[in-house]
């Protein structure tokens, strides 16, 4: 289910972990200080490189779910994200001092986001479902020469620790009751908007 702020916190990898140690060192100063924490889900917009990988295989006509079943995503425009930070920081938040975001609608399929990125790109697709048991050598390998070289490649084990989750979702019901959040970009607009960017920019073809 997509979580929200009364589930318990379980980060998975060093990256996780650290944005959680953060976010307990400013909400710690709460008596001190009017302090609010925002968590968002996968952001993607213009500039953002975090989906253009994914953009980038569905341009060549493919469209990749890691292991047998469905996978999960909740997801925010960066300019929802950024009014969303607006309002937390300027409005009253009373009692409340954490948010999930998503921009109206928890739960997707990786799928789901590919089918949409194809439309706009006019792509017909292959759909691949990678087994985790490729994939788990894969990184380990991919871990073990980054070890040994000092070289960082995107796929390592602490990669495949988030990939191989079957869902990574949130609930932003929270912070549209207190915080008056409303999100204002749907997946195609905002998609639309993204890939035109990286267009203009020669990140895609």
């Amino acid at each position: 289910h997509p979580l929200t702020e009364e589930d318990p916190s379980l980060p998975i990898n060093a990256y996780g972990k650290s944005k959680y140690a953060g976010e307990q060192s400013v909400l710690s100063a709460k008596d001190k200080l009017n302090v609010v924490a925002i968590r968002p889900p996968l952001v993607y917009g213009p500039r953002d490189r975090g989906v253009l990988n994914f953009v980038r295989l569905v341009a060549k006509g493919i469209e990749i779910n890691l292991g047998s079943r469905d996978r999960y995503v909740t997801v925010i425009n960066v300019s929802d994200l950024v009014e969303l930070l607006l309002l937390s920081a300027t409005k009253e938040s009373g009692t409340s001092e954490l948010y999930y975001a998503d921009d109206g609608t928890p739960v997707r399929t990786w799928f789901e986001l590919q089918d949409t990125v194809a439309e706009i790109l006019d792509r017909k697709t292959l759909r691949i479902r990678i087994p985790l048991s490729i994939a788990f050598p894969v990184a380990l390998t991919m871990e073990v020469s980054q070890r040994l070289t000092q070289r960082q490649f995107r796929i390592n084990l602490e990669e495949y620790k988030k990939l191989s989750q079957r869902a990574w979702l949130c609930d932003g019901t929270k912070a549209q009751q207190e915080l008056g959040f409303v999100p204002g970009k749907t997946l195609e607009h905002g998609f639309h908007e993204a890939i035109g960017w990286y267009r203009e920019t020669g990140w895609i073809q």
